[in-house]
């Protein structure tokens, strides 16, 4: 859903965090490993060389 709407123009995507999924708390299921991270930041730099920056 984060690079759908990185396509369609957004600015801010809004991301839980976590070094570890199998930790305990509410959060860690739905959470972003730095992997996955890494590979939403590439995504993000695509997306904005393909469509522009908007400067």
């Amino acid at each position: 859903a984060s690079v759908v709407a990185m396509s369609l123009g957004a600015r801010i995507i809004e991301k839980h965090f976590t070094l570890d999924r199998d930790l305990p708390g509410p959060d860690q299921i739905c959470s972003i490993e730095p992997d996955k991270l890494r590979l939403l930041c590439k995504m993000r730099d695509d997306i904005e060389e393909i469509f522009g920056g908007g400067s």
